[in-house]
């Protein structure tokens, strides 16, 4: 797709060939000096904002294929566990949050136990 976008913003920046053909056409008298002039001027004003899109496509492009790598690289899961719980692991012991919960269950069967 890249390729067809350079070849078209080459077409148009080469104006050469437009300017040899209305140059033509003034030495055979089938349009004035004038005419050339204002033909050439109307294709160097055109030329300018056609590259623009042009290349205004291809950063887009670029952009929306970067987006999606980034999308891609964000959602992967990670390779390796958390430093924190690598560490818990390797020890050998419970995180904090289990004594926590095992803390809070034992006071909660001790305060069963007395209602009853």
């Amino acid at each position: 797709m890249g390729q067809y976008q350079q070849i078209g913003s080459i077409f148009f920046s080469q104006t050469t060939n437009f300017s040899f053909l209305s140059a033509k056409a003034v030495v055979d008298g089938n349009i004035t000096l004038g005419m050339m002039m204002s033909i050439s001027y109307i294709i160097g004003q055109l030329s300018g904002p056609i590259g623009q899109v042009i290349g205004f496509a291809q950063s887009l492009q670029d952009a929306k294929i970067s987006l999606e790598r980034l999308n891609e690289v964000q959602n992967k899961e990670d390779e390796e566990q958390p430093i924190t719980t690598k560490s818990m692991l390797s020890q050998k012991k419970k995180p904090s949050v289990w004594k926590t919960y095992a803390s809070a269950t034992m006071a909660l069967n001790a305060i069963m136990s007395l209602k009853t």
